[in-house]
């Protein structure tokens, strides 16, 4: 059970829990552009994808966008989030 499905007793459909990670990881971004916090918000991200099957990526998927936050790339790590459909 996702955390809104928590509160609400209803299951956000695919694209609604897609778009709260997206919203999610890209305020991260925007409230801190060092590495280690743009590594963060990737991985958090990878990590809120991974809570339903249905918007699940390899972990070499969620590597990519970790690796960016590591080189401290802000635009790329937008990039990276918001391709995500």
């Amino acid at each position: 059970m996702s955390d809104a499905a928590a509160i609400t007793g209803v299951e956000p459909t695919r694209a609604e829990h897609l778009q709260w990670a997206k919203a999610r990881a890209l305020a991260a971004v925007d409230a801190d552009p060092a590495p280690r916090s743009l590594y963060e918000a990737a991985a958090q991200f990878y990590v809120d994808l991974s809570r339903r099957p249905e918007t699940s990526v390899h972990i070499f998927v969620g590597a990519r966008g970790m690796r960016l936050g590591w080189a401290g790339e802000a635009n790329a790590v937008r990039q990276w989030i918001e391709g995500f459909e």
